[in-house]
């Protein structure tokens, strides 16, 4: 398997449980992102959080530094 599709699956397995990501509403999760990347996941990405956040990290118009 690809390392990097293993190293995102690890990472969504901690932080998305079927599509709940932590303990975020929709509007606090599109600040949080907002806020800590300069994104927000949700209303960029469409879907549920945990989708958004599994779409961010597989986008690779993405460079590294900014994952």
């Amino acid at each position: 398997m690809d390392e990097e599709i293993k190293t995102i699956r690890q990472f969504m397995a901690l932080f998305n449980r079927n599509g709940y990501v932590l303990d975020f509403s929709n509007a606090s999760y599109n600040l949080f992102t907002s806020n800590s990347i300069g994104v927000p996941l949700q209303s960029v990405y469409g879907g549920s959080k945990g989708k958004s956040l599994e779409a961010y990290l597989t986008d690779k118009t993405i460079s590294e530094k900014d994952k």
